[in-house]
């Protein structure tokens, strides 16, 4: 359980897994939980237009991005990304267009490069 910057409590999760080019860890909230406590999240992604869900996905985004701020500074990593399905967006260029926000280091800073879509 994690308490979202509203306060409101919700069920997450997180994995790791090493393998041999790079380690990789996560840390989620599912999304039928985030349905429960915000109706604005509702069928996302499988929804006509899926673009009106950065109302409610930004601030999630800023949170999640304080959250990656703070490992980043004990434990550096290569780049990070915040969505659905993030972990593609882990080895895909970065688009001017994209769902993801993204997280990339930068002169020992990470550059946050927020979703468009």
């Amino acid at each position: 359980m994690t308490s979202l910057p509203d306060g409101q409590r919700i069920v997450c999760g997180t994995w790791s897994v090493q393998l041999p080019e790079r380690d990789r860890a996560s840390f989620y909230l599912p999304l039928g939980a985030l349905a429960r406590i915000d109706p604005r999240v509702g069928g996302y992604p499988f929804e006509p237009d899926a673009t009106g869900s950065l109302t409610w996905r930004r601030p999630l985004d800023a949170w999640l991005r304080q959250l990656a701020e703070r490992v980043f500074a004990v434990v550096p990593f290569v780049r990070g990304a915040i969505g659905f399905e993030a972990d593609d967006a882990l080895e895909a260029d970065v688009l001017d267009d994209r769902w993801w926000s993204l997280l990339i280091p930068e002169d020992g800073a990470l550059s946050f490069r927020a979703a468009t879509r």
